[in-house]
């Protein structure tokens, strides 16, 4: 992660090119949040978002994921896409289900090359 001048941790996540980080406005304001995985769930042509909050000390959760519908405005290819809020308990059911296979997909996966030599 780069280093920050400022010692700001957030500063340190912004300025990491590998990591995708979006603000998300609430009722208290802003929220930067680190994009943890853009999801599908089978037989849903919807798409979602797995969003990691960042505490002011720059840390963040894979446990604490805030999830979204994923927006792409498919007639228009310069538009940024948006999210929206889940409001049905049985859709954010099946997407945290789904965020959980994937949580267990990296870690599989990371099992798997450590045991390659």
């Amino acid at each position: 992660m780069p280093d920050n001048k400022n010692n700001d941790p957030l500063a340190d996540i912004l300025a990491d090119e590998a990591l995708v980080t979006l603000d998300v406005y609430h009722d208290d304001g802003y929220t930067t949040c680190i994009v943890a995985a853009i999801l599908s769930i089978p037989g849903s042509e919807r798409q979602y978002v797995a969003l990691l909050p960042v505490d002011a000390q720059g840390e963040y959760s894979p446990e604490r994921a805030w999830f979204y519908r994923y927006l792409i405005d498919e007639t228009d290819p310069n538009a940024e896409p948006d999210i929206e809020n889940i409001t049905d308990d049985e859709e954010l059911e099946a997407v945290i289900d789904r965020y959980d296979e994937y949580l267990d997909e990296i870690a599989f996966d990371e099992l798997l090359s450590e045991d390659e030599p």
